[in-house]
């Protein structure tokens, strides 16, 4: 039987865990010679703490989890969406947007990334695909008024009777739209700031 753990213990297993894995993965390069060209950093993501609020009823006060990582040597966060409390503000409200960046940046912290749903990005029903872009569009703005460098896209659901091939004609334009948004596509799960936009 595996004995209860509390909050902090939780967030131990957690840092000693990320710890283990970037080393792990920066031991290769080391040994290449190569570690020096790629500059890691450590996030704590806030999705893990929205589920366990959902799924096993465990409340992390957001200040708690974010002085442990700013204590344990994390240098960013990458946002979800309703957790720990509402959705995302909108870009043009600016108090929103700074009291938020504010928070973060008081436990010495950055916001690094956000993380959207994608499921409105591939209906096959043209008037949710257009309504998914204009939250897409807002959230970008709002990225870039948080100095994210990324944007994490999180499908959900299921194809809604498309085929893949059907699924993937009806994502492209929004992937498109992403590009003229001042974001690039490098990996299937997020999109990045283009350089020439990482001031604005």
């Amino acid at each position: 039987m595996i004995s209860s753990i509390d909050r902090r213990g939780a967030l131990k297993v957690l840092a000693s865990s990320v710890v283990t894995s970037v080393a792990a993965s920066v031991l290769p390069l080391v040994a290449l010679g190569q570690a020096s060209a790629q500059k890691w950093k450590t996030a704590i993501g806030l999705n893990g703490f929205q589920s366990g609020t959902h799924k096993y009823k465990k409340n992390y006060p957001i200040w708690e989890v974010l002085d442990f990582a700013s204590r344990h040597g994390f240098e960013g966060v990458e946002l979800v969406s309703d957790w720990p409390g509402g959705a995302y503000p909108a870009a043009k409200e600016t108090e929103r947007v700074h009291a938020l960046r504010r928070l973060y940046d008081s436990f010495g912290l950055r916001i690094f990334s956000i993380q959207l749903g994608a499921d409105g990005a591939f209906d096959p029903r043209e008037v949710e695909r257009k309504a998914w872009l204009e939250r897409f569009r807002d959230h970008t703005q709002l990225a870039k008024a948080l100095g994210c460098d990324c944007v994490g896209i999180w499908p959900g659901g299921d194809l809604r009777g498309q085929t893949i091939d059907q699924a993937i004609t009806t994502l492209r334009p929004n992937t498109s739209a992403a590009g003229t948004a001042g974001w690039t596509a490098p990996s299937p799960c997020g999109f990045s700031r283009k350089a020439a936009s990482a001031g604005g």
